[in-house]
């Protein structure tokens, strides 16, 4: 059975990396419409166009220069009958990187931490940019902290821009999606399949100062 989130749209920013290598940074947000279920389908197509806008806008611009933006890919999880959808780039806003800097190789990735509010069983979200400047890190895997100012202001200035920004009494924010309810397990010690989840909001991104690795992915 599909896994169903009331409420939340699953966003995929699909990109290329060196014209070949495929990169995907992915974004569950909250779309909801209290004008009821009739209203969903208008206001889905209402905030996931401003969603593709303000990533081009705050972070493609100012990607690696080997990153290109082809499209932002999508799945309403709120029933098993959700819409997917696929939005081109719009055309008047960047579609490749502006930085021209020799990039670290495609297994590492700055971070994104997804902040949500602390309460019982809450955990953060995370979310994966395409690899950063070579030279703004050093042997450790350590970011340059002039860069990571430089970075938490554009992550937070594309949070904003996704965050709250009610158009006829929509509401939208981002969510990390958490597991409610799974199938039956198929084997013992393997956990059954999701069914049912919940969008815990977003209170802020935090951009980490230390690359994320293959091997530090696979730890947590």
């Amino acid at each position: 059975m599909p896994f169903v989130v009331p409420n939340v749209v699953r966003c995929a920013f699909l990109g290329t990396w060196g014209g070949t290598g495929k990169m995907v940074t992915t974004l569950d947000m909250l779309v909801s419409d209290p004008s009821g279920p009739m209203a969903r389908e208008g206001a889905v197509d209402i905030v996931l166009p401003d969603v593709r806008d303000n990533f081009q806008d705050h972070l493609v611009r100012n990607f690696s220069a080997f990153y290109k933006f082809n499209g932002m890919d999508w799945l309403d999880l709120d029933s098993e009958t959700g819409r997917t959808g696929f939005l081109l780039p719009k055309a008047t806003l960047p579609v490749a990187g502006g930085d021209v800097g020799a990039p670290l190789p495609p297994a590492a990735s700055p971070l994104v931490t997804k902040v949500v509010a602390a309460q019982r069983g809450a955990r953060n979200g995370r979310m994966f940019l395409p690899p950063y400047a070579e030279g703004s890190v050093n042997e450790h895997g350590v970011i340059l902290a002039a860069d990571v100012t430089v970075w938490q202001t554009r992550v937070d200035a594309f949070f904003n821009g996704i965050e709250d920004d009610v158009i006829g009494g929509i509401q939208q924010h981002p969510v990390v999606s958490t597991v409610l309810t799974r199938g039956p397990s198929p084997a013992p010690g393997i956990p059954g399949p999701p069914l049912t989840g919940e969008g815990r909001r977003v209170t802020s991104f935090r951009y980490q100062n230390v690359i994320a690795t293959q091997r530090r992915r696979q730890k947590r």
